[in-house]
């Protein structure tokens, strides 16, 4: 993620994640803390949840469940609490950015086009 100067300063996501390079496969890897089994490894939903977790991180100044991050089995015990749809508390976030970052989590939205333009609502109700 990258603050420009452009305009009143906006945020724009840059994620290189997935792409090619010099003709190798485009490979994506989540982090421990980004990536909800069972859904396929790569996919739409698994990108709109990971940039929950993104948001997540870059609003909290921690990623989800950063409590677990010096634990050896981290791994699972986020897949597990994923599985079950247990996700971080959200309640002391204001109410419109809390039920925005669940909605990523929960599988509300299809696409990062969805999520843009949801995105874009919050803003203009914001400010």
């Amino acid at each position: 993620m990258i603050l420009t100067g452009e305009g009143s300063g906006s945020l724009k996501i840059i994620e290189f994640e997935g792409c090619s390079v010099d003709g190798e496969p485009a490979d994506s890897c989540y982090e421990w803390f980004s990536y909800r089994p069972p859904m396929p490894r790569v996919s739409r939903q698994t990108d709109v949840f990971a940039f929950g977790c993104a948001v997540y991180e870059v609003v909290t100044g921690r990623p989800p469940y950063h409590e677990l991050e010096g634990s050896d089995d981290r791994y699972q015990e986020v897949e597990h609490l994923y599985a079950t749809n247990r996700y971080p508390d959200v309640t002391c976030l204001p109410a419109p950015l809390g039920a925005l970052i669940k909605g990523y989590w929960y599988g509300d939205f299809s696409s990062m086009g969805e999520v843009l333009r949801e995105l874009q609502v919050f803003v203009s109700l914001s400010f």
